[in-house]
């Protein structure tokens, strides 16, 4: 019997590659070995390498994504991308994929590369009509950045616009602690959206395409004791509910 050859993507560009490397062991535990053959694919900015499930590595080529699973090279048949921030959810391999022919499991291109920029995603939103927090984006080394934050008032959240996992934000209650939260949002991305806070239940509702149909899944509630949903109320902190 034939088992299609899915590749699991991890690693990344980002501080989120720890947190990537966990998703995709448990994408791998899902896959039905009877059924696939699955291989790991390390994406960090000095190299790409392919391993099995074992971690044993693997001959492969990079530009055609064929692997050698020991009975000669074989195409992946699709793609799992479990990677964190760049390059996995801002379209980059996504569009790597496409040309490749090869399927995956994200949002494509558009979608990812919009949606990875918080602040072109809230403009798109408030564009279309919803209701958003107002929000300013700023570069880097901007002189008017304390004035145009001071515009939107505090408590204020300040974030990297390309970064995800929470890594990087701030929530910023005085205008004394605004220069700090600013520059370790600019240690995660070039550009940085500072938002006004919004008070109330946090929910969260994921949606599938699959064979042409939209279907929303469960809405969730997150609940966390600390100041708000950041990375240790993500990943590490053991009263966080959803």
């Amino acid at each position: 019997m034939h088992r299609p050859l899915i590749a699991v993507f991890r690693g990344g560009y980002s501080g989120e590659s720890v947190i990537s490397h966990q998703s995709a062991a448990r994408m791998m535990q899902a896959l039905d070995p009877a059924r696939y053959t699955g291989v790991f694919v390390t994406v960090t900015r000095e190299e790409w390498t392919c391993a099995d499930r074992d971690e044993h590595p693997l001959p492969w080529d990079r530009a055609s994504l064929r692997v050698d699973v020991g009975k000669g090279p074989e195409a992946v048949a699709a793609a799992l991308i479990a990677i964190h921030g760049s390059p996995g959810e801002n379209g980059l391999l996504q569009g790597y994929l496409d040309m490749l022919g090869i399927p995956y499991q994200t949002g494509g291109v558009l979608n990812m590369a919009l949606t990875f920029s918080k602040f072109s995603t809230t403009a798109m939103l408030r564009q279309l009509g919803f209701p958003v927090a107002p929000s300013v984006l700023l570069l880097r080394d901007a002189q008017d950045a304390h004035e145009r934050v001071q515009a939107l008032g505090f408590p204020c959240f300040v974030k990297p616009d390309q970064s995800g996992s929470s890594l990087g934000v701030t929530k910023v209650k005085h205008p004394d602690a605004l220069q700090a939260a600013l520059d370790l949002a600019f240690q995660e991305s070039e550009a940085v959206m500072v938002e006004g806070a919004v008070i109330g239940r946090e929910l969260t509702c994921g949606v599938l395409r699959t064979a042409g149909t939209v279907r929303p899944m469960p809405v969730c509630e997150v609940r966390t004791s600390r100041e708000f949903f950041d990375y240790e109320a993500k990943y590490h902190a053991q009263d966080t509910e959803e």
